[in-house]
């Protein structure tokens, strides 16, 4: 496209954009100029929408208008990159890991450390449990020419750097992330997190760890952990994620959503701590945020925070007909969300800690010693690992 028609058809479309945001959405003067003055007329569309995307605050109903625009765009004139965000060669959505990461860390951030030493200075087992990236081993769900590094390598190698140093580790990256058919199989198409399926798995290969540590035998091949002892619900494709959201419904597609129920009992108490908020009653009542699945703007809901309400500093969750009456304490970033909650089913106690989230006045070492549980296990993403506030507190 030639100058002058890019410079039409972008005049075209701010022009018709904001006078029907203006009108229908009842757009502020002040946030039209925002727009305005963050755009040039030699814009493509795709830049235009992708300006529009980041201005305007999702309240506003054409923002997602928007967004689908710009992702449907992409997609016809056959993108890979939209809103930085990837469409991998399986159709899945991710992350671009296109910049060179000389500056992320390779060393074993100092709280896991830290943890680690305390916990085995007072004789309490310490698992840590890597959880992988939404990418395979080799990098093939990757289109050619874009990947620079790859964040399940390089925490798998801080997982090895771990064991050698005595800290027991299970890194899960080759159960569920080894390769491209294993990354379709287990994770949500348009969001970066694992299915419930790959979750559920996933607890009963950290609780058989825990019981060779503890050692418990009767922890090993819990019931409770058991896919068939759970009811699985389809929702069908209602779920568009943290990745669609950012390049609508046309980029890469809206993810199937399958969800879990108990087939036994619980009475469960969960204690958001952080947020001073208590539930109680069955795993249903007491462990999942049942709105989530009444919600059917796309856009507006994380229907991953399902169970236990996604990233909560400090939660306590009480199960009086849990099989096992140990207090255990799970250390996690999103990835342990759903994790947390399938513990409830087989521990007495669970203390659930996100130390991206608890407050300032808290830390891991404090909560440790406030909560001195009978076992600690620490389960987060590869990811987690190359952000500055997971090594932090």
């Amino acid at each position: 496209m030639n100058t002058s028609a890019r410079v039409l058809s972008a005049s075209v479309f701010v022009s018709f954009f904001l006078t029907f945001q203006a009108v229908v959405g009842g757009l502020a003067v002040w946030r039209i100029r925002k727009v305005v003055s963050a755009l040039r007329v030699t814009d493509s569309i795709q830049s235009i929408c992708d300006t529009i995307s980041l201005e305007l605050s999702e309240r506003f109903p054409l923002k997602c208008f928007c967004i689908d625009l710009n992702g449907a765009y992409c997609r016809l004139s056959g993108r890979r990159l939209c809103n930085e965000r990837m469409r991998y060669t399986n159709g899945m959505l991710g992350y671009t890991f296109d910049t060179p990461c000389d500056d992320m860390p390779t060393l074993v951030p100092d709280r896991i450390r830290e943890e680690a030493a305390w916990c085995k200075t007072n004789g309490i087992p310490f698992l840590w449990a890597l959880a992988p990236c939404k990418i395979d081993w080799n990098g093939d769900c990757f289109p050619s020419g874009w990947m620079t590094w790859n964040p399940n390598r390089l925490a798998s190698g801080i997982a090895s750097q771990l064991a050698a140093e005595g800290v027991e580790t299970l890194d899960l990256i080759p159960t569920f992330a080894g390769t491209p058919e294993l990354v379709t199989r287990n994770f949500f198409e348009t969001d970066h997190h694992w299915r419930y399926e790959a979750a559920l798995r996933a607890t009963g290969m950290l609780v058989d760890r825990l019981a060779d540590l503890i050692p418990d035998a009767s922890l090993k091949g819990q019931s409770n952990l058991q896919t068939e002892n759970w009811k699985w619900t389809d929702t069908g494709c209602t779920f568009l994620g943290s990745h669609g959201r950012r390049v609508g419904r046309y980029f890469g597609g809206i993810s199937q959503f399958r969800y879990c129920t108990p087939r036994f009992k619980g009475l469960i108490t969960r204690r958001n701590v952080s947020k001073g908020k208590v539930y109680k009653g069955g795993f249903s009542k007491s462990e999942m945020v049942s709105q989530v699945l009444r919600e059917d703007n796309l856009y507006r809901c994380n229907k991953y925070s399902l169970y236990t309400g996604s990233d909560v500093g400090l939660q306590q969750h009480e199960n009086l007909l849990a099989p096992n009456h140990r207090r255990i304490m799970i250390i996690k970033d999103s990835f342990g969300d759903p994790v947390s909650a399938f513990l409830t089913t087989v521990f007495t106690e669970v203390i659930q800690v996100d130390p991206r989230r608890i407050a300032a006045d808290q830390s891991v070492l404090g909560l440790l010693e406030s909560y001195h549980p009978d076992a600690v296990v620490e389960c987060c993403g590869a990811m987690t690992l190359f952000a500055q506030k997971a090594g932090g507190k």
